[in-house]
């Protein structure tokens, strides 16, 4: 069972997993050649490219749902907060879940496990939801940290 029920987590989660299965089939090449090194830089740019525009149309979402029309202003500062946190991915080495995402995001885009993949087809497949869930968790700390900053 996922800890998101519904509301606006469940929003952004679906939003996120939209983007992520988008910006995923946009990756050229088979497994083969993407495997190892290079599926790791490909990745790492996807998840990067991802945040930004999943986290501001789930913003823009929820201030519409909740009043009807759109804060510029806090739209503004938080695209500059994403912008400026140049971090993420290093915290994403902290946590040492980087290997989880990029086999997630490898099992999205070709439906199968990497060959040096630390988690097999049938995990990724059984807790897709939760790994993706635990990315959103990283972006909620993004979310928190910019609403302090406006």
């Amino acid at each position: 069972m996922l800890a998101i029920h519904g509301g606006p987590r469940l929003r952004l989660l679906l939003i996120t997993f939209q983007h992520l299965e988008m910006e995923a089939r946009n990756v050229s090449g088979s497994f083969q050649l993407l495997d190892g090194i290079r599926w790791s830089e490909v990745s790492v740019m996807l998840i990067d490219s991802l945040i930004e525009p999943a986290f501001m149309k789930w913003i823009e979402e929820e201030q519409a749902l909740e009043n009807g029309k759109i804060d510029e202003k806090l739209m503004m500062v938080i695209s500059r907060k994403i912008k400026e946190d140049n971090g993420i991915l290093k915290r994403f080495n902290r946590l040492g879940k980087v290997e989880l995402y990029l086999d997630l995001l490898f099992f999205i885009r070709f439906g199968s496990a990497r060959s040096d993949s630390y988690f097999d087809t049938k995990f990724l497949a059984e807790n897709g939801a939760r790994i993706l869930e635990d990315l959103l968790s990283f972006m909620f700390s993004i979310d928190k940290r910019t609403s302090k900053a406006a």
